[in-house]
């Protein structure tokens, strides 16, 4: 965010598929991001969508608040395994797919001020 623009979050998703080179083919069908304000730093409450052991993207948002309100940022790829051991030991969803997850949190610059 610059200036206090919101971008949409399919502007977003864009922004970080364009990133991730030989990824990118199919980054916007596995790709799943969740921002949203927080309170406070410590011990944030967040939906995890990881609960029922599938991924349910219903409990993701895209609310990247205004300036100074703290932010966490998380990215949920959804990387198929090929090897059955690999699914075993990686797998958080029963459909023998993997996340990989990147997150942080911030707070937010006090623009316009």
């Amino acid at each position: 965010l610059q200036n206090g623009s919101t971008p949409t979050a399919a502007a977003f998703k864009t922004t970080i598929c364009n990133n991730l080179g030989w990824l990118q083919t199919a980054c916007q069908t596995q790709l799943q991001v969740d921002v949203r304000t927080l309170t406070q730093f410590q011990n944030p409450t967040v939906p995890d969508p990881f609960s029922t052991g599938t991924f349910d993207a219903t409990k993701t948002t895209f609310a990247p608040g205004t300036q100074n309100q703290i932010v966490l940022v998380r990215a949920f790829y959804q990387w198929p395994l090929i090897l059955p051991t690999m699914n075993a030991a990686l797998s958080r969803n029963n459909n023998g797919v993997a996340i990989v997850t990147a997150t942080t949190t911030f707070r937010n610059e006090p623009y316009g001020t």
